[in-house]
């Protein structure tokens, strides 16, 4: 699958991820950079596949090797795409389960993408203000 994304085809891709998953490799990350396919197909602007990864259960808070999360590296090779693959994301993020592990990077995640109907929730939960991560924002 992650192949099939650096290869920038999303048919394949979407064939492959049900399997992925069931196989118990939805979040497997490579050897050398540590990029999982949803970083992968991030970088390269699929927003159908970064949608249907993201639908099965990926973990968008996987770092890479730059300490980067899929989120983080949205567009990076296809610019034009970027703010498809945020929308994405968004959505995503729009409904999520706080929790104690993710309230701080939240506040980040949420202000970032406009996700402002959420920032009540998160603080309400208790998340730090003065929190910081290393997100590109």
């Amino acid at each position: 699958m992650m192949v099939a994304c650096e290869q920038k085809n999303e048919e394949a891709a979407a064939l492959l991820m049900e399997a992925t998953k069931n196989a118990g490799a939805l979040d497997v990350q490579d050897d050398y950079f540590h990029q999982s396919a949803l970083h992968i197909a991030s970088q390269w602007g699929l927003e159908s596949a970064v949608a249907k990864l993201l639908s099965l259960g990926a973990d968008a808070a996987l770092k890479n090797c730059g300490s980067k999360t899929a989120l983080d590296v949205a567009g990076v090779y296809c610019e034009a795409k970027k703010e498809e693959v945020e929308a994405v994301f968004a959505k995503h993020y729009a409904q999520v389960d706080i929790t104690d592990q993710n309230k701080n990077r939240l506040v980040l995640v949420f202000s970032r993408l406009g996700v402002a109907s959420r920032l009540p929730a998160v603080l309400l939960a208790g998340a730090d203000l003065k929190h910081t991560d290393e997100v590109c924002l």
